[in-house]
């Protein structure tokens, strides 16, 4: 069997998901079942998804189920790529699915041999009510542009990436991190030697609100979202000046306005550490204003007095 596609689907305490997820992904990629893989991912949930798998691994000989001590969302994608067989990987996550009618445009693209492209998505509700659409700019022609336009969508469920590609760049996803797809997409787009965005919806990203892993306020976030503009940083200097930085740069800032907004809501205690930590990086704050424009410029130098602040505490 000649696999095209690999579907990459992590699982950790989503069982109540899991079945309307895999049946997206087999109804909507129904005629091309032949070229297809779905690769599940057990990242040591305690909930029971291997009896919901059951009846899916004796009827489809494609889908196939691994188990792995946790090692979080980042090592079982990681896990799921390492095995797949597919010309093509698409990370999807078991709360969300993928839209009915987009098999025919994808398949399709694939034999465009392209190293990455991405696609529209809808926003739903929990109940699976469409909230809105976000289509891509198919002008777009680069990683690199769209990366530019700052628009790009942040999750790795938006794209679908040439394997081969992966394996020549050397990404993975940074494992024991939040917003490891921050990093992961980045440089995904930045790498990429051809791209192209294509005008279907594709996927549905089911909204939870509160209570999210995304929405709950903890100084990890901040930190992983520090340890992310850390990391942005050393991989743009190693591939360009400081001049061809500078347009990409607003990433950095981004990172660290979220890291800023998720401390706001942390105790007193989770703020001074954080600014703490700041203030031991402050050769890397000063890097980063060399390169910084003025709306960064500002909120980079207003990091900087408050980690001196804290440390006079």
């Amino acid at each position: 069997m000649c696999v095209k596609l690999s579907l990459i689907i992590p699982v950790y305490n989503t069982e109540n998901s899991l079945k309307r997820c895999l049946d997206s992904c087999i109804h909507t990629f129904f005629d091309y079942l032949h070229q297809i893989e779905i690769i599940v991912i057990n990242d040591g949930s305690p909930g029971d998804s291997q009896s919901i798998l059951t009846p899916y691994l004796t009827k489809y000989p494609n889908i196939k189920y691994y188990y792995q001590k946790n090692r979080g969302l980042s090592g079982a994608r990681n896990k799921g790529i390492s095995l797949s067989n597919g010309e093509y990987i698409w990370c999807i996550d078991s709360d969300d699915t993928i839209s009915n009618d987009c098999a025919e445009y994808i398949m399709g693209i694939l034999d465009k041999k392209l190293d990455v492209f991405t696609m529209g998505y809808s926003l739903v509700d929990d109940m699976g009510n469409m909230i809105s659409e976000v289509r891509p700019d198919i002008t777009i022609a680069s990683g690199k542009e769209l990366l530019l336009t700052y628009r790009q969508p942040m999750g790795a469920p938006f794209y679908i990436i040439r394997k081969k590609y992966l394996e020549q760049a050397n990404l993975m996803f940074y494992e024991g991190i939040y917003h490891e797809d921050n990093l992961f997409n980045f440089q995904l787009l930045y790498n990429a030697n051809s791209f192209a965005a294509i005008d279907v919806i594709a996927y549905n990203y089911y909204q939870y609100g509160s209570g999210t892993i995304t929405s709950t306020p903890s100084l990890k976030r901040s930190m992983d979202l520090l340890l992310i503009s850390e990391m942005l940083y050393e991989f743009l200097m190693s591939n360009s000046t400081i001049r061809g930085v500078r347009p990409y740069s607003g990433y950095i800032g981004l990172c660290l306005t979220s890291a800023y907004n998720n401390l706001r809501r942390c105790n007193k205690e989770s703020r001074r550490f954080f600014f703490l930590q700041l203030k031991e990086r402050k050769t890397f704050l000063f890097k980063l204003l060399k390169i910084q424009r003025l709306k960064y410029f500002v909120f980079i130098s207003y990091l900087l007095i408050q980690s001196f602040f804290y440390a006079k505490e």
